[in-house]
């Protein structure tokens, strides 16, 4: 009888050995699957919140300033009492624009640069751009909805010539060009934009859109 029952502790200790051994194997083969299903769960519960960190706020309001600098709505990007950080404004611009695609901003004109027309500005953006992409002189022919809009000069052309180059209303980052010009506040009917190379005597893209009252 004490021989039959020392059999069975050592039958049942070592069956619970292999089950250990088993579940340490299992454990083992798939930790990277176990930990991804972990980090998932994880991520699916604090989705609301995912990525919103305590200066997030401020990085946003860090890169509206200096696009609102770039577009010529502020003449001065940080007033006495308001700080940068210690990265550059490169690091929360893109942010912006891409906030501008995502919120219902579709662009205008998809060309060489896309064009975006948003609270009576036009926002020319390039994701992957170079020095060269910004060389040449941009135009900007605004055709108003009544002639009598135009000052004198230029009632007989018929537009409003807005042309700017890069360096004066553009911004390039982390390979992305943003560039910005407000409008004239009378009713547009139709917009022409480009680029012109003056070496070649051509234009490098050329776009032309209704706008309407």
């Amino acid at each position: 009888m004490g021989d039959s029952l020392s059999f069975s502790e050592v039958s049942e200790h070592s069956d619970g050995s292999r089950l250990h051994e088993k579940t340490v194997g299992f454990l083992a083969r798939h930790i990277g699957l176990i930990v991804l299903i972990l980090f998932a769960v994880v991520g699916i519960w604090v989705l609301d919140d995912y990525g919103v960190a305590l200066d997030t706020g401020v990085q946003r309001d860090i890169a509206i300033r200096n696009l609102d600098y770039v577009l010529g709505r502020r003449d001065v990007i940080y007033p006495d009492g308001v700080k940068d950080n210690f990265y550059g404004v490169s690091f929360e611009l893109p942010s912006v624009v891409h906030e501008l695609r995502v919120h219902g901003v579709e662009p205008v004109v998809g060309s060489y640069f896309d064009v975006y027309m948003d609270n009576g500005r036009l926002v020319y953006v390039r994701d992957s751009c170079s020095v060269s992409d910004t060389d040449a002189k941009f135009f900007l022919h605004v055709l108003p909805s009544s002639d009598g809009d135009l000052p004198l000069p230029l009632r007989e052309s018929g537009f409003d010539n807005l042309a700017f180059v890069f360096e004066t209303r553009g911004l390039m980052f982390d390979g992305m060009c943003v560039a910005g010009i407000n409008l004239p506040d009378y009713d547009i009917e139709r917009i022409r934009t480009g680029q012109w190379d003056p070496e070649q005597q051509r234009n490098l893209w050329k776009e032309e859109f209704d706008v309407g009252s």
